[in-house]
């Protein structure tokens, strides 16, 4: 990235999730916290999940939930000190009313200057039940960041503007153009949390079809959540037990491996906005089979770089997967032209947008 800022004037509170969970949110956070660091900037992160100390207050709920928001707001009000930027990682659902809300108003009672990154997938259902109490607060922003089309165009309904900058990819210097297979032994993968709105059941119920034709193929699923006993049990009455392996949450290095080792990534998320998951398989070279909802569409496009199904579909997720096992051809061209989409997310093309963004060229 050109030097042309004084990095080390800078300041910068990223106000988000870490992982553990490894969800979509923690990644960005901690990608541009560590991207903004190496390129000078002085960065503090303030999570709004963390665990208590000493560790068995976590396992009291009402007094782990009262505890953790006032040390949040204390972490709040020592990072108003330190750093004159707030940018803040913001969803739909409770955690605006527990995470954003608080840092915005602290943020602001404090004279820093307030950057909403919103990210929620279900904006549009979320502002339209609950704008009264949300408008006053994004109003307050210096700016509204989000990483789509798709949430510029709902934040336009409210008369509100958005500046849109991607998610960022990391750099993958691991893949290699894989030779595409000619057999049916082929690798599916998941990665995304077990919760119910990312459709884990379509996929389990989808991939029964398919193995009723191709035996031979397996399904990989990484992630943890709530779902996962019932997903288990799905699995179970289907009689997949032997072809679909529930991972768990897996650390960097052994989701590399995952991704080295997959064929076709599936996702059958039923709200969503721009999911990791697609770029980061992207980044491998692995084709993808997603759904069409939210900004999906706004970040890959239907047989150029992925395959696009309607969500809640297993017939449709089925179809799509045997006409990839089918089609080695199509199946080396997504992920050529997978490859050639990331390079849109790399540090080096949205750097320069951030970096903008804190100097206040793009001011409301």
């Amino acid at each position: 990235m050109s030097n042309v800022y004084k990095k080390n004037d800078l300041s910068v509170a990223i106000v988000g999730p870490i992982s553990p969970p490894n969800g979509g949110m923690a990644m960005q956070g901690k990608l541009l916290s560590e991207r903004l660091k190496s390129e000078g900037v002085s960065v503090g992160y303030v999570p709004v999940n963390f665990s208590l100390r000493p560790y068995w207050l976590n396992n009291i709920r009402i007094m782990r939930a009262v505890i953790r928001f006032f040390i949040y707001l204390s972490k709040l009000r020592a990072a108003t000190k330190k750093y004159k930027i707030f940018h803040i990682l913001a969803n739909s659902g409770l955690s605006w009313y527990l995470y954003a809300t608080p840092a915005i108003a602290i943020a602001k009672l404090k004279r820093c200057y307030v950057i909403i990154n919103y990210r929620g997938g279900n904006a549009q259902s979320f502002f339209h039940k609950h704008k009264s109490w949300i408008l006053p607060f994004l109003k307050c922003a210096d700016q509204i960041i989000v990483p789509s089309d798709f949430l510029k165009d709902v934040f336009k309904t409210y008369d509100l503007d958005a500046k849109i900058i991607p998610n960022i990819v990391a750099e993958n210097k691991e893949h290699s153009l894989r030779p595409i297979k000619l057999n049916d032994n082929m690798n599916l993968i998941v990665t995304r949390n077990l919760e119910s709105i990312y459709g884990i059941e379509t996929i389990i119920r989808a991939f029964y079809r398919v193995s009723q034709s191709y035996p031979k193929v397996t399904l990989k699923i990484a992630g943890s959540g709530s779902e996962r006993e019932n997903l288990e049990k799905l699995v179970q009455q289907l009689s997949l037990t032997d072809s679909v392996e529930f991972l768990g949450r897996l650390a960097r290095n052994q989701m590399t491996e995952l991704y080295l080792s997959a064929d076709i990534l599936l996702n059958a998320s039923t709200v969503d906005n721009m999911p990791n998951a697609i770029l980061e398989a992207q980044s491998f070279g692995v084709p993808v089979i997603s759904t069409d909802v939210g900004g999906i569409p706004f970040i890959v496009k239907n047989d150029v770089n992925a395959i696009l199904i309607k969500p809640r579909n297993p017939e449709s997720m089925a179809e799509a997967i045997i006409h990839l096992i089918k089609n080695p051809a199509l199946r080396e061209r997504l992920s050529l032209n997978g490859l050639e989409n990331i390079q849109n997310y790399t540090w080096e093309k949205i750097g320069p947008q951030w970096m903008d963004s804190y100097y206040g060229k793009e001011c409301r």
